[in-house]
């Protein structure tokens, strides 16, 4: 991912095409100039990201449209009990991440067969898998207290109200549902999360994962193997560790692009069928754009950090 991610940087920086054209000289005296560098969060940005990055929005508001001017039946995805909802979003949720990054960390030979760079490009994909499940967790699971999408919907005027015949009894007989603090506990005593800007945590979910799979897995995969292919490889003995090293790689890219197939399918699907409002739906997606920002594209600017998980 590296070298995909730092092309455009490169060819400037090297004398290339890019600093050529910019120079208007072709005189080696021209040619000495130095060129002021691009900014690191501009270099990393190439037109595969720049798609994908859009991609889900434009999902979103695919669906939303859809939502609005054909309003859909009752379907089976319409209810949240859908079996791809249960198992890949509300109680797979970042586990099916997990299990991917670990099958691409544990990919290849077991002993020996791993060049320095793979060795490298694991180690920072590890750390940037770290930095974005710490995203993740300080959204929707813990912050200081209430998880980031709670803080909002509380400091919103938000809080938690009985539903008849859903309230537990404790509840009921205390009468302190309303001082639960969390959309998860609200829910487990049979209240409802109500008043406040409540942030899609399935948007952020889907989208945030999206964008690390895409991200750390499929770009640089995808492009290892077509940089692969273009290569003849005359050494038998080479041919055979390559195609050792690239079998478990193919699992893990099929595994990428299910997961990733599903979860666009799901950010689909909560929108045509309305799950929370549209501005909702939406401040889900931009907290996940906050933290694939803050990761991919400012931490880089830091040399010690660009250092740590880019190098």
């Amino acid at each position: 991912m590296e070298n995909h991610l730092h092309q455009t940087h490169s060819a400037s920086a090297n004398g290339g095409p890019v600093s050529d054209a910019l120079s208007g000289d072709s005189s080696p005296a021209g040619a000495n100039l130095v060129k002021p560098p691009i900014p690191r969060y501009l270099s990393r940005l190439s037109k595969d990201h720049l798609a994908i990055l859009g991609f889900y929005p434009l999902t979103a508001i695919l669906g939303s449209l859809v939502q609005v001017i054909s309003p859909p039946g009752p379907s089976y995805f319409s209810s949240k009990r859908n079996l791809l909802n249960l198992v890949f979003v509300k109680h797979g949720g970042w586990v099916w991440v997990t299990a991917l990054t670990l099958l691409y960390l544990l990919g290849g030979p077991a002993v020996g067969g791993i060049s320095a760079a793979s060795a490298t490009r694991k180690r920072t994909v590890a750390l940037r898998f770290v930095a974005v499940t710490v995203w993740w967790f300080l959204f929707s699971q813990w912050c200081f207290g209430l998880p980031l999408m709670d803080k909002v919907f509380v400091l919103t005027g938000g809080g938690c109200a009985p539903v008849p015949g859903t309230m537990s009894a404790s509840a009921a007989a205390t009468g302190t549902l309303s001082a639960v603090a969390t959309s998860a506990a609200c829910r487990s005593q049979g209240g409802a999360w109500v008043g406040g800007i409540d942030p899609s945590g399935h948007m952020f979910l889907l989208s945030l994962a999206s964008f690390f799979i895409w991200f750390d897995i499929l770009l640089p995969n995808i492009s290892s193997s077509s940089n692969t292919s273009s290569t003849t490889t005359t050494a038998s003995s080479s041919s055979s560790i390559e195609a050792n090293e690239k079998r478990p790689y193919s699992l893990v890219t099929k595994f990428a692009f299910f997961l990733v197939v599903i979860y666009w399918w799901m950010v689909l699907m909560t929108n045509v069928y309305s799950f929370h409002t549209t501005f909702e739906r939406f401040a889900g997606i931009t907290w996940s754009y906050l933290g694939i920002v803050l990761i991919y594209f400012v931490a880089p600017t830091f040399p010690a950090l660009h250092g740590t998980l880019y190098e």
